[in-house]
C-alpha cells in the first residue's frame, strides 16, 4: 500500500515538472519570473519530499530494538542467572522515558507494567499438556509466578533518584539517541527450570505510540544458541517467543 502512494507522489511531482518546462519554454520569461518559477518549483519538490519522508517511510518515528541474553552459573543446587537487555535506538529521533510512569498509563495498560523499562520473569509450568500454547496471558495459567521475585522490575533502578519534595516517589532520568545502545542487566538465583521474560519499554511521548514490548524464553542452565547472536558455554542466548 505505502509503494502505491510512493508511485503516485512521483508521478504527480514528475507531471508537474514537466508542466513547468513546457511552460517555461512556450513563454517569453523575464529573468526574474524564470527565478519566481524555479523557486516555486523547488519549494514544490521540497514539500513532496518532505511529506514522503514523514508521512511514507516515517523517518522521523522513534524505533527501538529489543535485545537479550542469558548468562547462568551454578550455585550449589541452584543458578546465578544473569539477563543482560540491550536497547537500541535505531531510529532518527531520540527516545527518552517519563520521569515517572502515571498512573493511568499504568491502568490503560491493564496493569501489565509497572516502570518506563519493566521487566517480568515467570516460570513455565511443569504440567502442561503436550500441545500446549504457553500464552503470556492469563496470568497464572501456563506461566507461574516465582516466589520471592517482585512481579515488576525496573531496569533502571541505576538511572533513577528520589524526588525532592517525596522521598517515596522514585523518577527516572533516562534516555537514548538516535545510534546509542545501552546493556541493562538483573540477577538471580533460580533453580534450574524452564522460564519466560518480558521486557517492556514505555517512552515519554506515549502519545505516539512509543511503546515497545518483547518476549522470550530461556532455560537454566541448558546452553541455548539463537539467531540474535553466539554465544560461549557459559552463555545462554534468550531465544524470541
Amino acid at each position: 500500500m505505502r509503494l502505491k502512494y510512493v508511485k503516485a507522489i512521483l508521478g504527480f511531482l514528475f507531471a508537474v515538472l514537466m508542466v513547468v518546462l513546457w511552460w517555461l519554454l512556450v513563454r517569453k520569461l523575464s529573468p526574474k519570473d524564470v527565478s519566481d518559477a524555479a523557486t516555486a518549483l523547488a519549494l514544490l519538490v521540497g514539500g513532496g519530499w518532505t511529506f514522503y519522508q514523514f508521512a511514507l517511510r516515517k523517518s522521523f518515528e522513534s524505533a527501538l530494538q529489543i535485545e537479550s541474553a542469558v548468562a547462568t552459573e551454578p550455585m550449589g543446587a541452584n543458578f546465578v542467572v544473569s539477563i543482560d537487555v540491550v536497547l537500541s535506538n535505531i531510529g532518527n529521533r531520540r527516545i527518552g522515558v517519563p520521569r515517572r510512569l502515571p498512573a493511568e498509563d499504568i491502568v490503560h495498560y491493564e496493569n501489565s507494567v509497572k516502570y518506563p523499562v519493566d521487566l517480568q520473569v515467570r516460570a513455565l509450568a511443569t504440567d502442561l499438556p503436550c500441545p500446549a500454547f504457553a500464552g503470556w496471558w492469563p496470568e497464572g495459567h501456563s506461566l507461574k509466578k516465582i516466589t520471592g521475585i517482585p512481579r515488576h522490575i525496573s531496569l533502571l533502578y541505576e538511572y533513577s533518584e528520589p524526588k525532592k519534595k517525596n522521598a517515596a516517589i522514585t523518577e527516572y532520568d533516562f534516555f537514548m539517541e538516535p545510534g546509542e545502545k545501552y546493556h541493562l542487566g538483573t540477577v538471580f538465583v533460580l533453580p534450574a527450570g524452564h522460564y519466560v521474560a518480558k521486557v517492556v519499554f514505555v517512552g515519554e511521548r506515549s502519545t505516539a505510540a512509543e511503546y515497545w514490548s518483547r518476549i522470550a524464553y530461556f532455560r537454566v542452565p541448558t546452553v541455548l544458541r539463537s539467531e540474535v547472536t553466539s554465544s560461549e558455554n557459559a552463555r545462554s542466548n534468550i531465544a524470541s517467543a
